[in-house]
């Protein structure tokens, strides 16, 4: 008896890792903006769920005065004792409003953006693999990014704000429109290049596993290469999310620039890396989720699609 061997083709993911392919409705999955959209949102619900506590400490670490907590578990802890557990999830309703969307509209930017910069079959093009991932932030950024973080970290610095919609009036009384969209500028310099980053390392990662001898199996895969893309991206973005953080939560703050100078002046180097006990806690699983999710959505999508 003989059997038909199905032929297995080497060609690029949309994040510029090699991955065999035996059918070319999966191949195409990968390549559609469409597609990257639903499992790109699917991703972001994903990874919210996951982090959205660490979050929370990490932004109350980060406009805290110096000598409200210790540490990062201090924190946690007057949170939940003063009050009460679900302090950690204030403003997550909001956010869920904000994750399907952004993560959606970034995956599906960072594939139009790569199909433009790159042919199906170019290797390991790393430099356009960040710029693609650049240029997934020009229209998350403005539109969904900077208004929505604005709103939470007002939700996550101040208990007595009652929901979402009291915390918009809020600001379009007291600060008007303009206010709604402060720290557009500094979440720009925060997000093009953690997830220029951020995409280059996960496909590098997804790359050098599948070449490796090391067996973690796609799963396994996902999970180390998503994990340590998340804490890459973190760890470029810090800093100025530290600036972010404080000129959004503070109606005073007339600039970025003069956050930054004071943030300087009172606690130096060390003021631009609070919350990073949080922040890195969080990127691992949450953005292991968020890969997760994503590739599980486009496997499902390649299935209930196929011809």
């Amino acid at each position: 008896m003989t059997t038909t061997q199905v032929s297995t083709t080497m060609i690029p993911n949309p994040h510029g890792s090699i991955v065999s392919i035996k059918n070319e409705k999966e191949w195409r999955t990968r390549f559609s903006p469409n597609a990257n959209l639903v499992a790109g949102g699917f991703g972001g619900l994903c990874s919210l769920v996951v982090g959205y506590p660490f979050d929370t400490v990490k932004v109350r670490l980060q406009t805290a005065n110096n000598l409200a907590y210790k540490n990062s578990f201090d924190c946690l802890s007057k949170m939940v004792f003063k009050e009460g557990f679900m302090s950690l999830f204030r403003g997550l309703s909001g956010l869920a409003c904000v994750a399907l969307p952004r993560f959606a509209l970034m995956f599906h930017s960072n594939t139009v953006a790569r199909n433009f910069l790159m042919k199906p079959d170019q290797k390991n093009n790393y430099p356009r693999v960040m710029l693609s991932g650049a240029f997934s932030q020009l229209l998350v950024v403005p539109l969904i990014v900077a208004p929505l973080e604005r709103i939470k970290v007002i939700m996550q610095t101040n208990s007595k704000v009652q929901g979402q919609w009291a915390c918009f009036k809020n600001i379009l009384f007291t600060e008007g429109i303009r206010g709604v969209f402060k720290g557009t500028l500094v979440t720009f310099a925060r997000d093009m290049p953690s997830f220029a980053t951020y995409f280059v390392v996960y496909d590098i990662m997804r790359h050098k596993f599948k070449e490796s001898r090391i067996d973690l199996g796609p799963v396994g895969i996902t999970i180390v290469s998503g994990a340590t893309a998340g804490i890459a991206g973190w760890m470029i973005a810090m800093p100025a999310d530290v600036i972010k953080s404080r000129h959004q939560a503070s109606e005073n703050s007339k600039s970025a620039l003069t956050t930054t100078v004071q943030l300087f002046k009172s606690q130096g180097i060390r003021g631009f890396f609070l919350g990073a006990g949080p922040i890195l806690l969080r990127a691992g699983p949450a953005n292991a989720a968020a890969f997760l999710g994503y590739e599980a959505a486009l496997k499902s999508i390649a299935y209930c699609t196929h011809d």
